[in-house]
């Protein structure tokens, strides 16, 4: 099975015509001025319920992304859904290099931890060997996906392999 999150199911167009419908309701919601909380709601669990269709329809694990500010409600829905393993970002808002990790990640990751055996991935904004270090026993899978795509400017093509596999090594060291 592969892996697959809703926006990213969106952005890659996976299966246009599955989404078009919700994408579609979206913007008339949109266009109408739906603010409404119970409207927004259904429109979440219309969602939710096509997405998991479409993952086992083709065969794909759904990997919802919750933050820090994900509410319990949230939390509990995406715990339940979640399959393989449960991707956490490290704070609110983008992802990218960051010197510190915010206090608060650590009790948050821990509250994710009492409430399932799935192993629990953590990203945004980590990349260096002491933010590893740091998660360990908080988060079973670490994710450092910015910090590999800044590697690829400051590397020539012949040399590439070896700085990413240098940066790797780095992040395993002290494990």
């Amino acid at each position: 099975r592969r892996y697959l999150g809703l926006e990213q199911a969106r952005t890659e167009h996976l299966r246009a015509d599955d989404l078009h419908a919700l994408a579609e309701q979206d913007a008339e919601d949109k266009a109408d001025g739906a603010t409404d909380k119970a409207k927004q709601s259904a429109l979440e669990e219309e969602q939710h319920e096509h997405f998991l269709q479409f993952c086992e329809q083709y065969n794909l694990y759904p990997v919802r992304v919750i933050s820090p500010v994900t509410n319990d409600r949230r939390l509990v829905m995406n715990i339940e859904i979640a399959q393989g393993f449960i991707y956490c970002t490290a704070r609110q808002g983008i992802t990218g290099v960051r010197a510190e990790i915010e206090h608060a990640l650590f009790s948050y990751l821990d509250n994710i931890k009492t409430k399932t055996d799935i192993p629990v991935a953590v990203g945004f904004g980590l990349s260096t060997p002491e933010h590893i270090r740091s998660l360990k026993g908080h988060a079973d899978i670490v994710v450092v996906g910015s910090a590999l795509i800044d590697i690829i400017p400051n590397s020539d093509p012949a040399s590439l392999q070896g700085s990413i596999k240098t940066y790797l090594r780095s992040l395993q060291n002290d494990l």
